[in-house]
């Protein structure tokens, strides 16, 4: 008996789904004409939140989307602006070059043309430290009218040494700093003559008797018509025991900074 009750049970659930789900599908139906609106206002209620919910959940869904692509579309345009910041930077500095490097060869141009003298702009290939120790290469040679012997000039009033090789369209210079290399120079405050001596990287040295007093700052000039300046004193050693002392010059001018030098008929 209690098989057979449960059996019973059991179909009676069945056939009240399918009544149920029958009647749903009716009313779907007769919604859509207008003479039945009491059952067309009653499944309106019914579905009504579920297109809410629809919709809500569509707008969310474009919502993201528009967002991800709003933030790929800033991203885009962020890096567009970065680049052409980097373009515009690099324009700017490369006007600055140009704007000093017009600027000092303007100097050069109205300090040849103050001395008076044959003087001849050229620019450095190469400096002591992509070159042979205490030599440099510049760009201009006999085609220019550059001979061995001619002087080279920096910022108008330092001599920094003079041609030892000339090519067609290039010379060899040998610095008066380098090493071991002998030079003779007037002590401007005494007119002495000195002979320096190169110890490399623009530096010199020489000896002169003790008795002569010897200070910072006191310049060894060229002997020339024009004072060019070879190098200015940066320290005295002296010793009571000796009757020399050794002075330690330096050039005003470091090489490395340099661009454009000048060539100086001798």
């Amino acid at each position: 008996m209690t098989i057979l009750s449960n059996r019973k049970s059991a179909q009676r659930k069945k056939r009240t789904i399918a009544i149920a789900i029958g009647v749903l599908v009716i009313l779907v139906i007769l919604s859509r004409f207008s003479f039945f609106s009491p059952l067309s206002s009653v499944f309106h209620a019914i579905t009504l939140p579920l297109w809410k919910a629809k919709i809500s959940i569509t707008d969310t869904v474009r919502g993201v989307t528009s967002s991800f692509a709003s933030k790929r579309s800033l991203v885009e345009e962020n890096e567009l602006l970065r680049e052409r910041l980097n373009e515009f930077e690099i324009s700017f500095q490369y006007n600055d070059v140009i704007v000093e490097e017009n600027k000092k060869l303007k100097e050069l141009f109205n300090r040849s043309n103050e001395n008076e003298e044959d003087l001849t702009v050229a620019s450095i290939l190469t400096k002591p430290n992509q070159s042979p120790y205490g030599t440099l290469i510049i760009d201009i040679g006999s085609d220019s009218g550059v001979e061995v012997g001619d002087y080279i000039i920096a910022r108008g009033n330092v001599v920094l040494g003079e041609i030892k090789d000339v090519f067609s369209n290039s010379s060899r210079v040998t610095l008066f700093s380098k090493s071991g290399n002998e030079i003779e120079g007037i002590l401007s405050e005494f007119d002495i003559f000195v002979t320096l001596t190169g110890k490399g990287s623009g530096n010199f040295e020489f000896t002169i008797p003790r008795d002569i007093e010897i200070i910072d700052g006191l310049e060894v000039i060229i002997p020339s018509i024009n004072s060019y300046l070879i190098a200015d004193v940066r320290n005295i050693v002296r010793d009571p025991r000796d009757p020399l002392q050794k002075i330690v010059l330096a050039s005003p001018v470091n090489i490395q900074e340099l661009r454009f030098v000048q060539v100086l008929k001798k």
